[in-house]
């Protein structure tokens, strides 16, 4: 599973709202665009392309920069990066920079990022950089084989009732919870566990929820986004089910 990194942001972005002024039209996401860090010869690293992308007063950006098993969010996908030299590129599609190494472990990374993706934002295109401007970017990578893999990548099965019993059966009481469920106004180190998690595993729609152990709206609506996507019942409150769901101990 990829492990989502959010403690880095670019200031190298033009927010979502500024778009028309910016590039002569609104943000919208219409596709994924493939970068690669350069040329395998000279040695790019994850933590050096992650640095340069969010140097102050850089030209250029991304959205995600992948590696084997991680990929740092470093441009919410809302807004627009600067990574396609292209005023329409950089409008209307994300930019993912792969690691040239092109190994089959960051294939599969690259590929899980894109389920994600396609999972929030609809079926998107994949195209490469050299779509929008002369270039031998992204280099080898080949996108049929990332757009399969990405087809492959399994989704969260919607929950399913529980056949009825052949026979009525006498009610039980259910078992008392070993802690009160998580809701608005909830407070303490529990709430900080499971910001923290939200945070930390999906960027997507987590990546600026602060981890201050206070349940308030925005712990809320992170919640209902997750109970949505995995298939449970989406009521905003951290209980049983959305705790395993979590891999948290509830």
């Amino acid at each position: 599973m990829v492990r989502y990194i959010t403690e880095h942001d670019s200031p190298n972005f033009t927010p979502a709202a500024k778009c028309r002024a910016r590039f002569g039209q609104p943000r919208t996401v219409e596709s994924i665009t493939i970068h690669w860090w350069g040329d395998p010869a000279t040695k790019p690293s994850f933590d050096g392309v992650v640095s340069h992308l969010c140097r102050r007063a850089g030209t250029s950006s991304a959205h995600y920069v992948i590696d084997a098993g991680r990929a740092a969010c470093i441009v919410d996908p809302d807004d627009a990066a600067w990574h396609a030299g292209s005023r329409t590129g950089n409008a209307t599609s994300i930019g993912l920079e792969l690691d040239p190494r092109a190994t089959d472990d960051v294939y599969a990374t690259a590929a899980e990022v894109i389920a994600d993706l396609r999972r929030t934002y609809g079926d998107l295109p994949l195209v490469p950089h050299k779509h929008w401007k002369n270039t031998a970017c992204p280099g080898v990578f080949d996108l049929a084989r990332l757009d399969s893999l990405a087809r492959g990548v399994a989704t969260p099965a919607p929950a399913k009732p529980a056949p009825a019993p052949a026979k009525p059966a006498p009610a039980k009481p259910a078992p008392a919870p070993t802690s009160p469920a998580l809701k608005r106004g909830s407070t303490g180190t529990r709430v900080e566990r499971l910001q923290r998690t939200l945070k930390t595993r999906y960027p997507l729609y987590a990546k600026h929820l602060a981890v201050d152990g206070d349940y308030g709206p925005k712990t809320e609506a992170a919640v209902r986004e997750f109970q949505f996507r995995a298939g449970l019942a989406v009521d905003g409150i951290a209980g049983p089910a959305t705790h395993r769901a979590l891999g948290l101990t509830y």
